[in-house]
C-alpha cells in the first residue's frame, strides 16, 4: 500500500499506560449487566486513572513501547521529494 514511500517518522501515539487504563476499566466493569451503570462506572474509572496517561511521555521514548501501544502513527513521504 505504501510502495515508493519513505518513513519520515513513526512511533506510538498512545502508549502502554493508556492501554493499561482501558484494560483496568474493562476488568472492573465487564460484569455489570445494566448498561447505564456500566458506562457510568467505566467513565468514573477512566477519569480517576487519567493522570496516569502522562506516564506515556516517558514510556513512548522506549523502543519496546510500540509493541504495547494502543495506537501508532507514521509520517510518510514519496521517494525523491523533499
Amino acid at each position: 500500500m505504501f510502495v515508493g514511500m519513505d518513513v519520515v517518522r513513526e512511533g506510538p501515539l498512545t502508549g502502554p499506560a493508556c492501554r493499561w487504563i482501558g484494560a483496568t476499566a474493562d476488568i472492573f466493569t465487564f460484569w455489570i449487566k445494566v448498561a447505564k451503570i456500566r458506562i457510568a462506572m467505566r467513565a468514573l474509572i477512566l477519569v480517576l486513572l487519567s493522570p496516569m496517561k502522562f506516564l506515556d511521555l516517558a514510556f513512548n521514548r522506549l523502543l519496546e513501547s510500540k509493541f504495547h501501544a494502543v495506537t501508532l502513527f507514521s509520517i510518510l513521504r514519496k521517494k525523491g521529494t523533499d
